[in-house]
């Protein structure tokens, strides 16, 4: 279940390094989980 090819070519114009997608990929959801996890609920 990864994203298509548009977003690792957006990441890449914006200067990450893509070499390795499916680690930049699983990075990225980490990322993206690490923050919404540590959110509180209102």
């Amino acid at each position: 279940m990864q994203p298509g090819q548009g977003f690792f070519l957006l990441a890449k114009h914006l200067g990450r390094d893509t070499k390795d997608v499916l680690k930049f990929w699983i990075n990225e959801l980490n990322k993206v989980h690490d923050y919404w996890a540590n959110k509180t609920k209102p």
